[in-house]
Order: C-alpha cells, then sequence, then structure tokens
C-alpha cells in the first residue's frame, strides 16, 4: 500500500492506492533493480465508488433539479397534471437510485475496509472527513420527503382555504426539499474531489456544478416568468387553473361555477394527482 499526505498535521491521507512492485536481483549483471511501480487499484472496489458516484451525481444533479423546475414552471407546461407526474416520477426514481448507491457503498466498506466507522467523520480532513456523516442525513431525510410526498393533504376544493395542516406541509415539503438538495450537492463535490485525490484521477467537480446549475437556473427563470405573463395565459397553461367558461364556451350550469365537463374534470385530476384543478 502507497499513501501521502499533504500536510504534517494529521489527519487522512490525501492520496492512497495499492501498488506492485516488480523486483529483481539488484547485482552488476542484471544491471540493478530493473522493475518499477505501477499503479494498480482494486478493479471492483473503483466499480463500486463509480457505480455509487455516477448514481449520486445523476440523482440529484440531474432527476431532482428537474423534478423542482417542472414545479416552479408549471404554468409552462400545457398538459394538466404533466408536471405533477413528472415532478413525483423524477423525485422517486432520485430516491430509488439514492438507496441503491447507499447500500453499495456502505457493502464495499463493510467488505473491504478493516474498521469502516460507518457514518463517523474523520477528524483533520475538513469538509471532506464528513462525507459519510451528512451521507446518512441525506439518505434519510430523502426517504422521508418521499414519504411525506405520498401521504400529503390534499388541497381544498373550489374556495375553501387551505387547512392550517396543508400549509404547514407546503413549507415543510418545500424547506426540507431545498435543505436536502443542498446537502446532496455538497455531497457529490466532496465525493468527486475525494475520488480524484484517492484514485489519481481527474476532478469533474466543476461539470458537476455545470449541469446541475444549468437545470435549476432554467427552472427559476421558468418559475419568475409567472410574474411575466398576463393573467389569461397563465390559466390557459398546465397550471391547473380552470379556462373561464366565457373562453372554453361552456355555461356554468352548477352553483360552484362550473361546467359539468369541468367538475368532471376537476374530480378526476383530484383522485388522480392528489391536486386541485
Amino acid at each position: 500500500m502507497v499513501a501521502a499526505g499533504s500536510s504534517n498535521a494529521l489527519g487522512i491521507h490525501s492520496q492512497r492506492q495499492a501498488a506492485n512492485v516488480v523486483l529483481a536481483p539488484c547485482t552488476a549483471e542484471s544491471g540493478g533493480a530493473t522493475g518499477g511501480a505501477q499503479s494498480i487499484a482494486d478493479p471492483r472496489r473503483v466499480s463500486h465508488y463509480k457505480a455509487h458516484g455516477w448514481m449520486a451525481v445523476i440523482a440529484w444533479g440531474v432527476l431532482v433539479p428537474l423534478a423542482i423546475s417542472n414545479a416552479l414552471s408549471r404554468h409552462l407546461i400545457p398538459v394538466q397534471g404533466l408536471w405533477f407526474q413528472m415532478h413525483q416520477g423524477l423525485n422517486m426514481l432520485a430516491i430509488a437510485m439514492t438507496i441503491i448507491l447507499f447500500a453499495i457503498i456502505v457493502n464495499e466498506l463493510q467488505k473491504n475496509t478493516p474498521e469502516p466507522n460507518h457514518f463517523q467523520p474523520i477528524d483533520g480532513a475538513g469538509a471532506l472527513g464528513k462525507h459519510k456523516t451528512i451521507g446518512l442525513v441525506v439518505f434519510i431525510l430523502a426517504i422521508l420527503q418521499g414519504i411525506g410526498g405520498l401521504i400529503r393533504p390534499h388541497v381544498p376544493e373550489g374556495d375553501e382555504p387551505k387547512s392550517s395542516v396543508r400549509v404547514f406541509w407546503e413549507f415543510a415539503h418545500k424547506g426540507s426539499g431545498v435543505a436536502i438538495l443542498a446537502m446532496a450537492w455538497f455531497q457529490c463535490d466532496t465525493g468527486l474531489r475525494t475520488y480524484a485525490a484517492n484514485f489519481g484521477t481527474d476532478d469533474y467537480s466543476d461539470v458537476f456544478w455545470g449541469v446541475a446549475g444549468t437545470i435549476s437556473a432554467i427552472g427559476v427563470i421558468g418559475g419568475l416568468s409567472r410574474f411575466a405573463m398576463p393573467p389569461s395565459a397563465e390559466s390557459s397553461g398546465g397550471d391547473h387553473s380552470p379556462v373561464p367558461k366565457e373562453e372554453a364556451g361552456e355555461p356554468a350550469e352548477n352553483g360552484d361555477g362550473h361546467s359539468p365537463v369541468q367538475k368532471e374534470e376537476a374530480e378526476e385530476a383530484e383522485d388522480e394527482y392528489g391536486i386541485d384543478t
């Protein structure tokens, strides 16, 4: 084993890997040692770390930002309910990938590390030393976030005000979602930099920030575009706002201000998506 540090302070080695040294008899006839050192890392271990990292980057650098962007830009999606299906589907896929990547790295450390010390921070390693601890927090909160989304309280019907439970849920869901995403981005950044240092590869953390930042910026711009759109254009989009009955050409024959067709569609959307049309 070969390990190297970046300072004389006690802490985690910045670089470590296995090395194969080929030796030959050091004699005058042989011309001295003819062997050299080659850096070789266990391919199976490397593949485990790669799978862990790639799944984390895709889940939290692509899927979750896309899911949030769908919610922010829902008024730009013309198909009713599509934004919610995409938001829920992308988030659930990201959570499933998080569970798998978590299991991969825990199994890898358990089998190939004498003292894995799961989820304990590494003293003297700074932010990189907190990767395992924060990873456990992200894993638990991501699962809870998914469960919270499935058991969310439904929005009220018609002009009925939102219940205090619904208001609290919306605040908690959005706030925790942003917090989890921030921690996951920290994990992806430190993970990519740690992998590059440990295995002597290129550091792709800048590429990660470029992709995740671009998707997020597009989502924010899409969300802000709501304030620049005229009310008529916004209401006819995919934000589940009913088209005025005068524009739709259907009389409001029911007492709730909706035509029978509109009311039936609203009930179907409520049942299928759990959201108010």
